[in-house]
């Protein structure tokens, strides 16, 4: 009898498997869907293994998705995309591109953390096991990301911005390594290395200019002014999702919690 009794805890025990689900908020306030598409499927695919996912962004789900909780910031701010014509952004010139982000990236971040829907939900003080956030323009939210002491990973949309190698210790040579801005390939000439260098450095200046203090001022205004400065919150990022590949874009050497995803958005037929 002891013999069948311990068999059929052996197999009851045996039926049961441990699963661990975790709370993640990804925070995407940019208002372009190109830039969203990716974070999307990131969040889709973490609600499809059973986490608990939040998306707050511009683009909520049209119809519910089990683990998947939209907070939509919807009504915040119109969308750049069907405002901003392409040749606005497409100028060729590197500096106002540069511009024309860090004014995108000031409204975007003032805009969203006015907006009720946000201030009630920074208010609920809810907990997260991670969050998610983007390197782009709106380092603001940095500030939330601190307040909760959660750890965080960051996602690009893109290759990655000459703003975010600082970050992670990661190589930026500018003797081989072009600008995201200047299309230079990695077999330059004297003279696209020198504006190479000379671009690399300038873009370094007007990111912290133009884009860190302004972010830093408004998440201070939302998040209090004992708020460590956001280039030091961002410096924590424990993994770099970036959606570039060495077969697409110049090979280069990245430190080991930079990994490159490209195409993670993309689906079967």
């Amino acid at each position: 009898m002891l013999i069948q009794w311990l068999t059929l805890v052996i197999l009851l025990t045996g039926s049961f498997y441990v699963t661990y689900a975790y709370k993640i908020l990804c925070l995407f306030p940019h208002v372009t869907k190109s830039h969203f598409i990716m974070a999307e499927a990131l969040m889709k695919g973490l609600a499809a293994k059973g986490h608990q996912v939040t998306m707050i962004s511009h683009f909520p789900q049209k119809n519910p998705i089990p683990n998947y909780r939209d907070i939509s910031l919807v009504g915040s701010m119109p969308e750049f995309v069907s405002q901003v014509p392409l040749d606005a952004v497409a100028t060729g010139y590197v500096y106002t591109t540069i511009g024309l982000l860090a004014y995108m990236g000031y409204i975007n971040c003032e805009n969203t953390l006015e907006f009720p829907t946000m201030k009630e939900f920074i208010a609920a003080n809810e907990k997260f096991d991670l969050i998610i956030t983007e390197i782009f323009n709106t380092d603001c939210l940095l500030g939330y990301v601190y307040r909760q002491n959660t750890p965080f990973i960051a996602l690009s949309s893109s290759i990655m911005m000459p703003w975010a190698h600082a970050r992670f210790g990661n190589p930026d040579n500018p003797s081989y390594m072009g600008n995201h801005f200047l299309y230079h390939s990695d077999e330059m000439t004297f003279m696209e290395r020198t504006v190479n260098v000379l671009y690399q450095e300038g873009l370094k200046w007007v990111y912290h200019y133009m884009f860190d203090k302004p972010a830093y001022e408004i998440a201070k205004k939302y998040f209090g002014q004992s708020l460590p400065p956001l280039s030091e919150i961002a410096k924590n990022t424990s993994l770099f999702l970036v959606n570039s590949h060495f077969s697409l874009n110049q090979p280069r050497p990245l430190v080991p919690n930079i990994v490159e995803v490209g195409g993670i958005h993309l689906q079967p037929p």
